[in-house]
């Protein structure tokens, strides 16, 4: 078996990333980073493997990646608008990026969690970071998942409904949950009016 120095090379990198990824197991801390050079072209590529992958999709998928992280790059206002790039030792491991729509409307757009570091809390912790950034430039905004499809990666809360439309996705939490859809919590109904219950019971 003759092997060239480049598969050699993607072969050492595939191999320090798992063994990097494996070691990490009971490290469960990642970060997140503007982007640097080349970190756009690796959403692009990651988007375009995964979710060929994950989800059937083909070539044209990536293309629209490419397209939208181009402009991202292109015309992008880092006052409303923001990429994150999650690390974990050192790896890059996910990706998300807030764009503005309108006011008091943000998209999420090109949420991504390597399949080897998910159940770290990564990709509800991009999404939060979205919503935090979103509050921080309006009192109540509305932040809408640009992906079309509920059985892809979008973020909603396992106690929220996904519902889809042509481009994006909401999420809205369920009767008995309070929160944004991305994050849900048991609402205590005796807290509000003693739960129906009379003014003398508990």
């Amino acid at each position: 078996v003759v092997v060239g120095v480049e598969q050699l090379a993607q072969s050492q990198q595939a191999f320090h990333r798992i063994e990097a990824l494996l070691g990490g197991s009971r490290d469960r801390t990642w970060s997140t980073r503007d982007p640097r050079p080349g970190d756009i072209g690796w959403v692009v590529d990651r988007h375009g493997a995964l979710y060929a992958e994950e989800y059937g999709f083909d070539h044209r998928f990536e293309a629209l990646v490419a397209q939208v992280a181009g402009e991202f790059l292109a015309t992008h206002d880092p006052r409303h608008e923001q990429c994150w790039i999650a690390e974990h030792r050192g790896i890059r491991v996910g990706s998300v990026f807030l764009v503005r729509k309108s006011p008091e409307i943000a998209k999420l757009r090109l949420l991504i969690v390597e399949p080897e570091a998910r159940g770290l809390g990564i990709g509800r912790g991009l999404v939060r970071l979205c919503i935090e950034r979103a509050r921080d430039l309006a009192p109540d905004p509305v932040v809408v998942l640009a992906h079309g499809q509920c059985d892809g990666p979008i973020g909603c809360d396992s106690d929220a409904t996904c519902t889809p439309g042509a481009k994006s996705v909401s999420c809205k939490c369920n009767t008995g949950y309070t929160g944004d859809g991305f994050t849900c919590d048991d609402v205590n109904e005796c807290l509000s009016n003693n739960g129906g219950c009379d003014v003398n019971a508990n």
